[in-house]
């Protein structure tokens, strides 16, 4: 993958070099001087064409994404996608998009300034691709880094919400080290107080689709599964699930997946290799944070899904016994199982919350890595974009300009900069991230975590502010030059 990446950029770059200089070599020298310095008004017919189609695949994606159900990887290949088509429909689009910006904040922007104020409006009328360039850079930075936060910490909330909903059961029963022996389960059904006890085993099951490896599956053992799991079947039923039976999640059975539904047969393979034909009992939505496959513990004849221990036991106690004397009852058969724990309800949710947390933390520092990256990009296209600037900013000193009519000049074209970038950013950022929480979640609205957005639209602000402003104050104190 790294050498595909690394010969695509050659490829492209030298492209791109070709595309550049290729007019460039054929026209005379003074034209070349003239076009250096005076932007064409009107965008490349064939810009505009290639934008528009990427603003309308991106419009594609969305649609097809909010129509069809598709399995977790394809979710997440189709997000980036949908993501990168806007921002190269921002990228192709720019120009036209800064005029659009400029209009819009004309009449504002007169009222409340001075000369600064008129002075950026017309330098961002002559010259919109280079304040075009600054504006891709800025939405590419909150587009890229708000998605991947933001459909993070929505799976991560999902999550949580889900297991919260899922767990019907009273209580869990777990161990630590490879977990309980399998005598325990009817120990733990035997005790007073217990209406049903069902054991769970996590395990790994190949389902065969286009994009899958192995999906995160759970063993159970007989019991009335809908006394302890809330899975929210959505077609078939879980009440007699047994040998021969799967049951699968919504998310890998949509389109480019498993799709099957509820009574077809498929032929999936256990943790061992081991074939196993199933019929599909039931398919259900409460997957995120659990498993996207139920297998009967005893499925293939057993032996087949790893340890035979059991990872936990769900306990639903009887309608008249309170939960406190459920676990003491339940507590006592530590002296027959060393290491046996029970925990309530609440104290399972708060302890996948805190899983889920650790889970993201790793996320959470590549996203770091992510955002230094894009903050050392951003920098470097603003200073170089600031610095091709000296030539304008010294004619305007010498035909009389002062250095706060330019100072203001600038702060006003940093703030354009930085409105037109975070509303593009966060518009092609939103379409991906909507798309991948109604597939994940069934909303249209992400988590939306205030703080570190905030966080990270000031980080934009303080970026652009410095790249700009440092460049720009260095010219105005320097002498005068011929440019």
């Amino acid at each position: 993958m790294v050498l595909i990446a690394a010969g695509a950029g050659i490829v492209f770059a030298e492209i791109a070099g070709l595309v550049s200089v290729r007019r460039v070599s054929r026209i005379r020298p003074a034209a070349a001087l003239s076009e250096a310095t005076v932007e064409p008004r009107l965008i490349h017919p064939l810009r505009l064409l290639l934008g528009l189609c990427a603003l309308g695949g991106g419009a594609a994606m969305c649609i097809l994404m909010t129509a069809v159900t598709f399995s977790t990887n394809l979710i997440d290949t189709f997000a980036i996608l949908t993501g990168l088509l806007f921002l190269i429909a921002v990228a192709l689009l720019g120009p036209a998009l800064v005029r659009l910006a400029e209009l819009l904040v004309r009449l504002p922007l007169l009222l409340v300034s001075g000369v600064g104020g008129r002075l950026a409006l017309a330098e961002i009328r002559r010259r919109p691709r280079r304040m075009a360039a600054a504006v891709s850079a800025v939405a590419l930075g909150v587009a890229f880094v708000g998605a991947n936060y933001l459909i993070d910490v929505t799976q991560t909330h999902g999550a949580v919400v889900q297991g919260g909903e899922r767990l019907a059961a009273g209580a869990a029963v777990s161990a630590p080290g490879p977990g309980l022996a399998p005598a325990a389960l009817p120990a733990i059904a035997s005790q007073p107080g217990v209406s049903t006890a069902v054991g769970l085993t996590p395990t790994t099951v190949f389902v065969p689709y286009p994009g899958n490896d192995s999906s995160l599956a759970e063993a159970v053992t007989p019991g009335p599964l809908s006394a302890v799991l809330n899975l929210k079947v959505v077609s078939g039923s879980l009440r007699h699930f047994g040998p021969g039976d799967i049951a699968l999640s919504k998310v890998i059975t949509g389109t480019n997946a498993v799709t099957a539904k509820a009574g077809d047969t498929i032929v999936t393979y256990l943790a061992d290799g081991t074939p196993y034909r199933a019929r599909v009992t039931a398919i259900y939505s409460q997957s995120l944070g659990f498993a996207d496959v139920l297998i009967p513990a005893s499925a293939a004849g057993g032996g087949h899904l790893g340890p035979a221990a059991l990872a936990e036991v769900l306990v639903r106690g009887a309608p008249a016994v309170a939960p406190a004397r459920l676990s003491s009852e339940l507590a006592r058969l530590a002296t027959r199982f060393p290491g046996l724990s029970v925990a309530t309800r609440n104290v399972v949710n708060a302890r996948a919350q805190v899983y889920l947390a650790q889970q993201s933390y790793g996320n959470e520092l590549f996203l770091g890595v992510i955002i230094l990256l894009a903050a050392v990009a951003l920098m470097n296209t603003l200073v170089m974009a600031t610095i091709e600037r000296r030539g304008a900013l010294f004619l305007l000193r010498r035909v009389g300009a002062t250095t706060r009519q330019l100072l203001s000049m600038t702060i006003w074209q940093t703030v354009i900069l930085d409105l037109t970038g975070l509303i593009l950013g966060a518009a092609a950022g939103a379409a991906s991230v909507a798309v991948v929480s109604r597939q994940l979640a069934g909303t249209w609205m992400p988590y939306l975590t205030w703080p570190p957005m905030a966080v990270i639209g000031a980080s934009v602000l303080a970026l652009t502010i410095i790249a700009i402003l440092a460049p720009t104050l260095w010219l105005l104190t320097s002498p005068i030059r011929d440019e």
